[in-house]
């Protein structure tokens, strides 16, 4: 099978050839539901027995938050107060993501935005550079397996009846015991792929904001009005365009205004401390190390997902103007002048 056929394929069973903007976004809600997250639904039961799912979900998880950071208070080892306070805070932003998850999907503003911002250019943006989008949606669906990957390592480890830290058998004694402890492990998987889940629909959001903006310039860059009043024409007709492109973009604002900054904070000391228990026990156990290299890796993955892919918008945006002031060949440049401050006036 060809490179190219694979490609195709792929682009069929994830892309729908008429909407890949809508129909791509209702592939990444499909893995919400089968997550039970189906605030939206018109049925009563599911949004009930969603309720109920998630709050369990979210109980117990914060219930384990507390029992490590209790457990933190009696660890004197440096390596294993590392270890508890990856392990504190990574489960804590997985339940800070599931709790943004839940409130995104009761909400449809994801909904919302993504029709705000088909409607300006009708989506020819993602069309565009669809396959660009695919590639970097696969990558980004590719860090499941680094879910999968700790998830399988946890259940081996502490059904091994081996204790990866000093904490654990605190932490597993204060559920029960260690057969009872299925419970709250599944908890914590779900919890898990929340947060794949809630970093899946960031990056969706900002790579198909990107495009849109991406190909918005190129438009503008491309105009060749035969005078200058067809020019203007085009020109203002743009910045309109580009008026409800602003809006969208507002309301991508308005939705992750915060879980961006809180998953950093979070990011940045648990990526510390992960490296520490890495590189600083190179000799230590390998069930630790089973445990630690797959959340390394996915904490990276997190981080630059937050800090890298919008800085990749804020610079496509900021060259708009750029792009305006390249017709001044065409047209005079107190007219591009005016029109662009109209266009920066609508996107403030």
């Amino acid at each position: 099978m060809s490179r190219k056929y694979l490609s195709s394929m792929l682009s069929i069973v994830l892309l729908d050839e008429d909407s890949p903007l809508e129909c791509y976004y209702n592939r990444i809600c499909t893995i919400g539901k089968c997550m039970g997250l189906n605030f939206d639904s018109s049925n009563l039961i599911k949004r009930t027995i969603s309720h109920l799912i998630s709050n369990y979900m979210i109980i117990i998880v914060l219930y384990f938050v507390g029992a490590v950071g209790y457990s933190l208070l009696f660890v004197d080892s440096m390596p294993h107060v590392a270890v508890s306070i990856t392990i504190f805070i990574i489960y804590l932003q997985a339940v800070i993501s599931m709790i943004f998850l839940i409130q995104w999907v009761k909400q449809g503003n994801i909904h919302k935005f993504i029709n705000l911002l088909k409607e300006p250019q009708n989506g020819e943006g993602v069309n565009r550079y669809r396959k660009s989008l695919l590639l970097q949606m696969m990558a980004a669906f590719s860090m499941t397996i680094l879910v999968l990957l700790y998830i399988s390592s946890t259940f081996a480890v502490y059904f091994s009846g081996k204790n990866v830290t000093a904490i654990d058998r605190e932490i597993i004694n204060s559920f029960g015991n260690r057969d009872s402890y299925i419970i709250p492990l599944i908890a914590q998987e779900y919890a898990l792929f929340a947060w794949n889940l809630s970093i899946l629909i960031y990056v969706f959001c900002v790579e198909v904001t990107f495009y849109e903006i991406r190909y918005f310039n190129r438009s503008i860059r491309t105009m060749n009005g035969i005078t200058e009043e067809s020019l203007c024409a085009q020109i203002s007709t743009a910045i309109m365009k580009y008026s409800d492109i602003a809006l969208a973009i507002r309301s991508l604002d308005k939705i992750f205004k915060r879980y961006p900054f809180m998953m950093i904070a979070c990011t940045i000391p648990s990526l510390l401390f992960c490296l520490y228990v890495v590189f600083s026990r190179l000799n230590s156990d390998k069930e630790e190390k089973v445990l630690m290299i797959p959340a390394l890796l996915y904490l990276l993955y997190s981080f630059f997902s937050l800090t890298a892919v919008p800085a990749k918008l804020h610079d496509e945006i900021t060259k708009t103007k750029s792009a305006f002031y390249e017709n001044t060949h065409l047209v005079p440049l107190s007219i591009i002048s005016v029109q662009c401050s109209r266009c920066i006036l609508f996107s403030s």
